[in-house]
């Protein structure tokens, strides 16, 4: 978090406020982990989770070498609409919060695909 925040990364601040706020608790591990994208990769258990949400490029590399799915995150926000899971006005608000934090292209896609009728 705190390299993010040295990159300017608008992420990053968010994290830290969602980890004051406690809406992410930090819990010390007596365990040796790695850090950052490959943290992520050895501690994935396909047992547990489904896939990955992420659209940065490297660590989608990584993952389809690693074979572990992953799914663009206004896509996930898309398929839970498709599957009417949310309604679409909280699918276009949640895509609206996510847009600062994906590419264009990811979000026009999703715009696109979300004025069509499921």
């Amino acid at each position: 978090m705190d390299a993010g925040k040295q990159r300017g990364h608008a992420d990053a601040f968010l994290i830290e406020e969602n980890i004051v706020s406690g809406k992410i608790e930090i819990v010390e591990s007596s365990q040796e982990h790695s850090k950052g994208d490959q943290a992520l990769i050895d501690l994935f258990d396909s047992d547990t989770y489904s896939a990955v949400a992420t659209d940065d490029a490297k660590l989608v590399r990584l993952l389809r070498i690693r074979g572990i799915p992953f799914i663009l995150p206004a896509l996930l926000i898309h398929r839970l609409w498709k599957r009417g899971k949310i309604r679409r006005r909280t699918a276009t608000d949640a895509l609206e919060k996510l847009k600062a934090f994906i590419s264009e292209d990811e979000y026009s896609t999703v715009k696109i695909l979300m004025g069509r009728k499921k």
